[in-house]
């Protein structure tokens, strides 16, 4: 079958057709069918959706359809005057030359290749490019048919989200160093504030105790209030400074055995200081008589405490707060219950978060970080427990912990016989 001068068939038989009359009849069958498949063949090119092209085994166009010369830019005749290595981008030119010599050796049938034309204004144009080699009845080569796909929108939203992609990343390494920077500013003026803080309570609390009966009322209730308001600025600093510690991957675990019932006795007096001058009720429900040993974190594990019954005599003004301790497992449970202003359902999902607040003039009132509960969080998940709380508007709230009996390290390695 000949197209424009082009064989797309087979090749002719050498067998004579003119002796018998039934050979002649079955001669027009076949050339009838060799033109019906030409004409298919020929509609099928020219109306593509996608370019195509037919090129001879040097690269030049012999046939090309409407869609390439619209992709590139040039007319059928200019195409048809130059050849395919013209309007490649010279960057993919070898990659292109090297398969169509692999199909040329037959290592391949065929092969797809994303490269880039260059369009007649100048500009590049991406193609998805499809090329197929033609053969004749004998193997030997003839000429090349291609398939040429527009992909430049693609493309160019490719680059475009690999280049945001990039600025996001250059934005992420920028936002971690000026977390890491404020971490460690946070850190150093804790610390530096905590230093001199520390001795003016200490002081104080001093004067207090030793002059206290010597001081005029007035006097020594002032200071009752310094001492009070230092330790409350002094409660801050430190949250500030366990957070810093935390975002700057400084807080460690320090794991030892510890009778729990001891560290509540000790936080103890903390709660009944909160609870001076409210009408409060605080109690205790243990599952057990005996003594409680778990092996964790002491520090943490009492500042977990501190911070969970502190909220909870902050935001309550009558009621019950009771701290129950519970076996569930391998765990212990302990739960600190009250029945203050509640948290409203909105508000759940978010009173982990750093710096987090109620909204209203009652938790403004009470003042605070907004850090209490990240940071309790946080500690219980260092040491390998998880926390919930169930709460309600006016109601009340219950924060649950889970902490393991026996604390296990990062690398999961049991601590039991510390």
């Amino acid at each position: 079958m000949a197209y424009n001068g082009i064989t797309v068939g087979s090749g002719s038989s050498s067998e004579d057709f003119s002796s018998k009359p039934c050979d002649i009849c079955q001669r027009g069958k076949i050339q009838e069918a060799l033109r019906e498949s030409e004409d298919r063949f020929r509609t099928a090119f020219e109306n593509a959706a996608i370019g195509m092209a037919i090129v001879s085994l040097e690269g030049r166009f012999l046939k090309v359809n409407q869609s390439l010369s619209d992709i590139v830019g040039y007319t059928e005749e200019e195409l048809l005057a130059t050849d395919f290595q013209s309007i490649t981008h010279y960057e993919d030119l070898s990659v292109d030359l090297e398969y169509i010599q692999k199909l040329l050796n037959s290592e391949i049938r065929f092969y797809h290749l994303e490269k880039r034309y260059l369009h007649k204004d100048g500009h590049v144009v991406w193609i998805l490019l499809s090329v197929s080699l033609v053969r004749d009845y004998e193997g030997n080569p003839l000429y090349f048919i291609a398939q040429i796909q527009d992909i430049t929108k693609r493309k160019l939203a490719e680059e475009e989200l690999k280049k945001k992609n990039e600025e996001l990343r250059a934005q992420k390494i920028k936002a971690i160093e000026a977390i890491r920077l404020k971490s460690q500013f946070l850190a150093n003026m804790s610390h530096e504030l905590r230093t001199p803080l520390n001795s003016i309570l200490g002081f104080t609390t001093r004067v207090i105790k030793k002059g206290g009966e010597l001081l005029p009322k007035v006097q020594l209730e002032n200071l009752i209030i310094v001492r009070e308001e230092g330790q409350h600025l002094l409660d801050l600093i430190n949250n500030l400074l366990d957070y810093s510690k935390m975002e700057a991957g400084k807080m460690q675990v320090h794991p030892e055995r510890f009778n729990l019932i001891k560290v509540v006795d000790e936080v103890n007096s903390i709660v009944h200081t909160l609870m001076d001058g409210k009408p409060l009720t605080y109690e205790r429900k243990y599952y057990t008589n005996e003594d409680i040993y778990i092996m964790s974190d002491r520090i943490k594990v009492k500042q977990i405490l501190i911070n969970l019954l502190s909220n909870a005599i902050k935001y309550s003004d009558k009621g019950t707060v009771s701290l129950f301790i519970d076996k569930v497992g391998d765990k212990y449970c302990i739960k600190v219950q009250d029945e203050g202003i509640g948290i409203a359902l909105e508000d759940l999902n978010s009173i982990f978060d750093e710096f987090r607040q109620l909204d209203g003039s009652y938790t403004r009132k009470a003042g605070g970080t907004g850090l209490g509960l990240s940071i309790t969080k946080r500690f219980v998940e260092m040491l390998g427990g998880s926390i919930e709380v169930i709460s309600a508007s006016g109601i009340g709230s219950c924060f649950t912990v889970y902490l393991p009996i026996e604390y296990k390290n990062i690398n999961n390695e049991d601590c039991s016989n510390i």
